[in-house]
């Protein structure tokens, strides 16, 4: 994926994300993918919902649990779902 933007926001329990790519023909941004880890250090839940769900056109949100100790094992579980989903996109 090229030209695209990673926004994080760490909280003192939970990691959020939202994942954006450049729309060339527009010169705009678009959001792919926001969510995040939720409970870190206790029960965490991964949360990751696409473009089509926040626009109200799918509901595609998917929820599960996770284990995350750290802030660290949290956002690793983030960038390794986008590598492997950034990589469907090509």
């Amino acid at each position: 994926m090229n030209d695209a933007i990673l926004v994080i926001n760490a909280g003192s329990s939970s990691i959020k994300f939202a994942a954006f790519a450049r729309v060339a023909a527009v010169n705009e941004l678009c959001r792919l993918y926001s969510g995040g880890v939720d409970g870190i250090g206790a029960q965490a839940r991964f949360t990751i919902t696409n473009a089509e769900a926040e626009q109200g056109t799918n509901d595609n949100t998917t929820e599960r649990s996770v284990v995350a100790d750290s802030h660290a094992q949290a956002l690793q579980i983030i960038l390794d779902w986008l590598e492997k989903e950034a990589s469907t996109l090509r």
